[in-house]
């Protein structure tokens, strides 16, 4: 339902315009939950360890990103890198 509405908004952009993978979050992101920064900027990193097993791969083929279908906060999907 929302990659289709995606796919639809998206008609006539190029391919590198265009949102690869998703994944929809259970919840809205938040300054209070140190998600977001006070100019509401994504704290990626923190977002990363508290949703890394929604954002885990479910394909070989994907294996930097996840597509999870969970209600509410649509996300785009980030590459997540692993510490030394």
């Amino acid at each position: 339902m929302i990659a289709e509405r995606i796919e639809k908004l998206e008609h006539g952009l190029a391919n590198f315009e265009k949102i690869k993978r998703f994944t929809l979050l259970p919840k809205s992101f938040t300054i209070e939950a140190g998600e977001l920064t006070n100019t509401l900027k994504l704290r990626r990193a923190i977002i990363a360890r508290r949703y890394a097993v929604l954002l885990r791969p479910k394909h070989p083929l994907h294996a930097d990103v996840a597509h999870h279908a969970a209600p509410r906060q649509a996300f785009p999907a980030m590459r997540l890198r692993r510490s030394a």
